[in-house]
């Protein structure tokens, strides 16, 4: 009975020692100055010059990255799956703290833009038939925030591609600003880095001037009598003019268009961007007889 008391004894010594060994961590919360969830929400969308108001939705697949000036490095949060499905959504990750650099979505490589408090305007942007959808899916978000929630909007402005030409199921349309030098004060890159603070002195940086609309769905077909509208987020400025380039399996057809074209912030274009065949004249080679040589900057 002894030897039965005596091993008790020990193991319950044990038992204590081993417990204090590990020490209990309490889950951090915004209280002591960190965080691991966040709630984020994407503003409703409304464009000037467009009726009706985009609602964005969060899904499984969605991310944010998190810089922290005391705690976290480009922190990758995942949606809470039970939180998805509308503009608001909850996040959870690795702690972060301090005055907080959100951006959306995620790059596992870092995001040089969002830390110079920029946003990026896609050169490659995914088809919408829905000027809405194309504009909130194919842009990119940033905002700042030193508590749990964050709240993002929108910075670049909208094209209205209209093709009037018989052309069959198109697989991409690419944009490329007319204007190489850009004389007169003129834009010449449509994407790239642009400052969400409007008085930054360089307002767009890494820039491209030209832009492609790609992953169209199988047979979308466009014709003179029927003609396909393609939306375009570019960066806000003024465009002295753009050249089309329409491409599916068999051919690509490069259509100059005269503008000028003004673009607001969460605006629509102030004309719309027609592509189309007006007479005999209207051939790139006379475009650029006109308006200087034509060499797109990449």
């Amino acid at each position: 009975m002894k030897s039965l008391l005596y091993i008790v004894a020990i193991f319950s010594l044990a038992l204590v020692s081993c417990t204090e060994r590990i020490p209990v961590k309490e889950m951090p919360d915004v209280d002591n100055g960190v965080i691991t969830m966040i709630k984020a929400t994407v503003e409703p969308l409304t464009l000037q010059g467009l009726e009706g108001v985009g609602n964005y939705s969060w899904n499984e697949g969605h991310t944010i990255g998190i810089y922290g000036t005391t705690v976290g490095q480009n922190e990758c949060y995942l949606p809470v799956k039970t939180t998805v499905g509308d503009n608001e959504a909850y996040f959870f990750g690795n702690v972060v703290g301090g005055d907080l650099t959100i951006y959306a979505p995620y790059s596992k490589e870092g995001s040089t833009a969002a830390r110079s408090g920029r946003v990026t305007i896609p050169a490659e942007q995914t088809y919408y038939a829905d000027p809405f959808d194309h504009f909130m899916y194919n842009s990119t978000f940033l905002s700042t925030t030193t508590v749990d929630e964050v709240s993002f909007g929108y910075h670049a402005g909208l094209l209205k591609i209209e093709i009037k030409y018989d052309i069959q199921d198109i697989k991409s349309v690419a944009v490329f600003v007319g204007n190489v030098t850009a004389d007169g004060g003129y834009s010449d890159y449509v994407a790239g880095d642009l400052a969400v603070d409007e008085d930054v002195e360089e307002t767009l940086v890494n820039g491209h001037s030209s832009l492609v609309v790609k992953d169209f769905p199988e047979g979308i077909d466009s014709a003179i009598s029927n003609p396909l509208v393609v939306w375009a987020v570019v960066a806000p400025g003024e465009y002295e003019n753009f050249v089309v380039e329409i491409s599916n399996a068999e051919a690509t057809t490069s259509v100059p268009v005269k503008g000028p074209f003004f673009v607001a912030p969460c605006a629509l274009a102030d004309k719309t961007c027609v592509a189309e065949k007006v007479d005999h004249d209207n051939t790139l080679d006379d475009f650029q007889g006109e308006n200087g040589e034509f060499n797109p900057k990449n």
